[in-house]
């Protein structure tokens, strides 16, 4: 900001246009004081150029206006005592008459693309069009330059001029989350952008994948597909959304839970060389993937929908049953005693599966449906191929 202060007796009133200026005119009009003693001229007043905002992002709009200091000499400040009290009683439109100056842009040295809108009485610049000057730069100060002239009260010619600089920064957006650099399918991912030089609760954030818009810099949601982009935005003081930036993320697919069979309150999964018995009771036990469950506790539930067991007989054709939902409630152990381990699991023998006695020579316990409970309650189909669900076994 360029210009200087006043002296002992001067008074910096840094004020807008025609605020006290008018006074002296009212003064000159009501009171019998010299007149000369009333004269504004380049002498007793200054004039500067003041960006709302010297610091701006690259698309925002730049606006700065002209501000007056008046250094009124001794007779002079008599009357702006003298009358100030008097004109708070004049109309503000008719004291908004009594000075208006021409501006004139020194091009040459001012920014290009800059203007005085001379209704608004102020300077503006669309900085999107500094794009191109900013090149690979993040930040970049700007400047320009104006002259003003103007016939002030007195009949005196008035002329300055004025500068100011300020600075073009280009928002960058940092990213926040809980699985950076990739979000998991259908699972509670959440996001926090931070967008420098913008205020959070004044970001818009938009998801390609959901379709899902907030307000703010925070976005919790379930991505689907294998890609999202968010595009975080920003709402502008006339309540304009504008883009800042985007930002890509692949979406991982959620890992398979593990599954396995093992006898009564034995630890140890089955291999498939182990033989089991027709009577005993068994445990299929399902469980998340240990990360998968640290990461998201919330979406790492799993429940089993339909399980077939095929029973082989020598000779004969094999016997073949399947256990609905319903079934399966009936078999799920209530004691919690899978609960430290993050595991569902279901108690029971192949005589309770097939409701009958028989000399079986092999058995085949298969897990047809099964799905996930995400963070929202919301059950997801999980693919019995990417698991292993099938488990064969003799039969003694």
């Amino acid at each position: 900001m360029s210009g200087g202060g006043g002296g002992a007796v001067g008074m910096r009133l840094n004020i807008m246009t025609a605020l006290y200026l008018p006074i002296l005119g009212y003064a000159m009009s009501t009171f019998d004081l010299n007149p000369d003693a009333l004269v504004l001229n380049s002498e007793n007043l200054e004039a500067y150029a003041i960006a709302k905002n010297r610091t701006i992002a690259l698309g925002d709009r730049f606006e700065a206006s002209i501000y007056y200091e008046l250094k009124p000499t001794d007779d002079q400040l008599s009357a702006l005592q003298a009358v100030e009290g008097e004109l708070k009683k004049e109309e503000d439109h008719n004291a908004k008459m009594m000075f208006k100056p021409h501006v004139q842009i020194d091009e040459k040295n001012s920014v290009p693309g800059i203007y005085f809108d001379t209704l608004a009485s102020k300077f503006f610049l669309d900085t999107d069009k500094l794009r191109a000057q900013m090149g690979s730069e993040m930040t970049k100060t700007f400047k320009f330059k104006a002259n003003i002239t103007a016939t002030t009260v007195g009949g005196k010619g008035f002329e300055k001029d004025v500068e100011e600089t300020f600075t073009v920064f280009k928002p960058y957006v940092e990213v926040q989350s809980n699985a950076v650099p990739s979000l998991i399918a259908e699972c509670e991912n959440s996001l926090r952008f931070n967008a420098i030089g913008y205020d959070p609760t004044a970001l818009v954030l938009s998801d390609r994948s959901s379709g899902q818009v907030v307000n703010g810099n925070t976005i919790t949601w379930s991505p689907k597909g294998d890609t999202t982009v968010i595009t975080v935005s920003a709402r502008t003081a006339d309540g304009q959304v504008r883009e800042i930036d985007k930002k890509g993320f692949r979406i991982k697919p959620t890992p398979s839970p593990i599954a396995g069979l093992r006898r009564e309150n034995d630890r140890k999964f089955l291999a498939p060389t182990d033989v089991v018995s027709y009577q005993e009771f068994l445990e299929l036990v399902i469980k998340p993937d240990e990360s998968f469950v640290k990461d998201f506790p919330k979406d790492a539930k799993y429940r089993i929908d339909e399980v077939a067991v095929e029973v082989a007989r020598r000779g004969l054709a094999p016997e073949y049953t399947v256990l609905s939902a319903a079934d399966l409630k009936t078999y799920i152990d209530k004691s919690g005693k899978g609960k430290a381990n993050n595991e569902d699991i279901y108690i029971f023998s192949i005589y309770d599966a097939m409701g009958k006695n028989m000399i079986a020579q092999s058995v085949n316990i298969r897990i047809d449906k099964i799905v996930r409970i995400n963070y929202q309650g919301k059950s997801i189909p999980v693919d019995v191929n990417t698991f292993k669900s099938n488990f064969v076994h003799n039969v003694r």
